[in-house]
């Protein structure tokens, strides 16, 4: 299916027993107040679930790949504590993807 026809503000989340794509709990990037491991949540369905847009289907995010198209790039998230979500599971997600896990860091910046 061709992303051009992507609906990608209609869909529905289904369920997809391939996900997380990093363990919960695993990652030390994870803000403490943004922990739901860590804060007790109790279910863990949510782990399994993946957005599916209607007319197409999104590509599984493959963290090498990813590392190699932005390498010595920047990629910048700018925005309120949702992003900030986001950009900290995307870290998770691609300190899982190499293979020497101290080569990833954590950098603040203004």
């Amino acid at each position: 299916e061709s992303l051009k026809n992507c609906e990608f503000f209609e869909g529905e989340w289904v369920k997809d027993d391939s996900y997380p794509l990093y363990k919960p709990g695993s990652c030390n990037l994870i803000d403490e107040q943004f922990n739901c491991i860590s804060n007790g949540r109790p279910d863990v369905d949510f782990h399994k679930l993946k957005w599916k847009p209607k007319k197409c289907t999104l590509p599984r995010l493959n963290g090498g790949r990813l590392l190699k198209m932005i390498r010595g790039r920047r990629l910048v998230f700018v925005g309120d504590s949702l992003n900030r979500n986001m950009w900290e599971s995307l870290v998770c997600i691609l300190k899982g993807s190499v293979k020497d896990e101290s080569q990833v860091f954590e950098a603040h910046g203004r």
